[in-house]
């Protein structure tokens, strides 16, 4: 029977026990109550950056117009400045290509902290995340199996 690398290992016993420990970037595909929240945040941005380009143009209007500076000020005061955010129209801007490009994506990469766990009967380092979930392996390298042939030298 061909034995199998394992697609979980409790965190507890792997953190413990894990062969090496590692920061590596890694893909991270999104859940559907993430990619809704991304969607969310679209939206908001859309709505802010929506918002602005209206200031904007009324800003614009009255300052390209001639009247008096009395009236300007006046006009000034009453146009309404609700929910523009804290950030400029170049970062919305930023911002929505950002996330826009994520929800196309599916997916981020994202540095994690790796376990690396050897299983010297496949020759494969297991890589694990802090979940204990499995996220890759790669053959072992030479020293890596060489603690397998220390490991017998040593029980003898």
């Amino acid at each position: 029977m061909k034995k199998e690398i394992p697609k979980f290992i409790d965190p507890e016993f792997l953190i413990d026990n894990c062969y090496l420990q590692t920061i590596e970037d890694v893909r991270h595909n999104f859940t559907s109550d993430e990619v809704i929240n991304l969607k969310d945040s679209l939206f908001e941005i859309s709505i802010k950056t929506s918002i602005r380009n209206d200031l904007l143009k009324k800003i614009k209007k009255l300052l390209n117009e001639s009247i008096p500076e009395n009236e300007a000020i006046t006009t000034f005061k009453t146009i309404s400045i609700q929910n523009i955010g804290n950030v400029g129209l170049k970062q919305l801007k930023i911002d929505f290509a950002k996330t826009l490009s994520l929800i196309n994506a599916g997916y981020e990469i994202r540095q994690q902290i790796l376990y690396g766990f050897d299983h010297q009967e496949l020759k494969v380092m297991a890589m694990y995340d802090e979940s204990g979930n499995y996220v890759y392996d790669r053959p072992l390298s030479q020293s890596e199996r060489q603690t397998k042939i220390k490991s017998l030298l040593k029980s003898n």
